[in-house]
Parts: C-alpha cells; sequence; structure tokens
C-alpha cells in the first residue's frame, strides 16, 4: 500500500476507506483485543475497560449489561449507594474486593476499600 505521495506504507498504516482516510493499526490491534470471538469468528464478549477485564458486556450473560463474575454491575451499585458494606454485597454474590471495585469504578463512582 502507499500514500498520495506514493511513499509505501508497511506495518504501520491501514487504508480503512476508498476515500484514503488511514488509521495506525496498532490503535485498531488495542481496539480488537478487547474482544472475545467465536470459533468461527464472531465478536461475542467485549472489555470495555481494557485495563480491568473483570468488567465484561457479554449478550449470554445478565442479558447484555455490563458484569462482574456474572453480578450486574449496576446491581453491585445500587447495594452500595442502599448503604450495604463491601463484605455484604462480596458475600451475597460470592464476589471479591475487587470485583466489588471494579464494579463501583465501572459505575462512575469512587468507592475506596
Amino acid at each position: 500500500m502507499t500514500d498520495r505521495e506514493g511513499k509505501v506504507l508497511k506495518d504501520k498504516l491501514l487504508s480503512v476507506s476508498t476515500t484514503g482516510q488511514m488509521v495506525w493499526a496498532e490503535v485498531l490491534a488495542r481496539r480488537f483485543g478487547q474482544f472475545d470471538y467465536s470459533a468461527n469468528g464472531p465478536a461475542v464478549r467485549f472489555y470495555p475497560r481494557p485495563w480491568d477485564r473483570r468488567i465484561v458486556i457479554d449478550p449470554a450473560l445478565c442479558f447484555g449489561a455490563p458484569s462482574v463474575s456474572g453480578i450486574p454491575t449496576w446491581l453491585v451499585k445500587s447495594r452500595w449507594e442502599s448503604g450495604e458494606s463491601r463484605s455484604d454485597i462480596a458475600d451475597d454474590f460470592t464476589l471479591s474486593q475487587d470485583d466489588i471495585t471494579s464494579a463501583l469504578a465501572f459505575e462512575g463512582l469512587d468507592a475506596l476499600p
């Protein structure tokens, strides 16, 4: 592939449109890494926070709601906001303290342990 000036573009840029729009391959690779794929190709799971793979969006879990260990993050948030302790939430849902922290952070709460 070449750019408009005829320079060869190898392993750095990828043309994604017929009009010549370019994107970096590394950026795309990171984004594709946020998905798990089925054996025949389609994406089946999405990790919205690539640095924290505890949170997952999977249509087969919680009807596709963001979840942690199979528990919707909104439910963890709701229990936390109602005044329940981390240990009570963790015990009720068999979650770790790190799971609780990730769920609350995903829901926009800064709930330090």
